[in-house]
């Protein structure tokens, strides 16, 4: 079988799939978004693991499956959403997530000062991450000093299950901190944001094999 997984906005959704496409079984668990401030909106990376344990597990439960009966996973979610993670794997702060507009400030600074011919993929907005990055920065320097790397919420999911420290073309493409002409994070973005690409995964194609049994 083969196993889908949807990080998303409001919950947790899982699916097992046979490989003619028929659903053997789903299920979904919530989760809370927190609004700290007017405008504000954070969750906690822990709920979304809990709530993943929770569906795989009662959809092995429900139908009696095994590990050894998933021969694939499959793992997508929100955009957008930084998790902070310190040298040992440990999440700093809860994530601003996608709809989050505290960052303003930081977008008409990005504005002014990025080139206009830099790619950017899309006009630069406090729904992107770079700018939500910025934030954390700027206003979080304790916490920016012990981060090691930043990770999306799908990606977050796996480096739980892998300890990889990955993300996909296409969601980085989101992120205005990557260049998708080359398919790569952008030095000149990087550089103007004084953010370093140590902190950023490495990126692949959606289609890649992260980890094999």
């Amino acid at each position: 079988y083969m196993l889908g997984v949807d990080i998303g906005t409001s919950s947790c959704k899982v699916t097992v799939l046979s490989y003619n496409g028929n659903v053997i079984a789903s299920s979904f668990k919530r989760y809370r978004t927190y609004y700290p401030k007017t405008g504000w909106a954070e969750q906690n990376p822990q709920d979304w693991y809990e709530a993943f344990k929770y569906t795989v597990n009662s959809i092995f439960e429900k139908k009696n499956l095994q590990k050894k009966d998933i021969v694939s996973i499959g793992i997508d979610g929100m955009m957008n959403s930084p998790v902070f993670l310190d040298d040992k794997g440990k999440v700093l702060r809860s994530t601003i997530i996608w709809m989050d507009q505290r960052s303003t400030a930081q977008v008409k600074w990005l504005k002014e000062n990025l080139k206009n011919d830099i790619v950017l993929n899309g006009p630069i907005t406090s729904t992107a991450l770079l700018s939500k990055i910025l934030w954390v920065k700027e206003n979080q320097p304790d916490i920016w000093k012990e981060t090691w790397k930043i990770l999306l919420p799908k990606d977050f999911i796996r480096f739980k299950l892998n300890n990889s420290f990955v993300t996909d073309w296409s969601d980085a493409s989101a992120t205005q901190l990557f260049n998708v002409k080359e398919l790569s994070w952008s030095d000149e973005i990087c550089e103007v944001a004084g953010i370093s690409k140590k902190k950023l995964p490495e990126t692949v194609s959606p289609t890649n094999i992260i980890l094999t049994a």
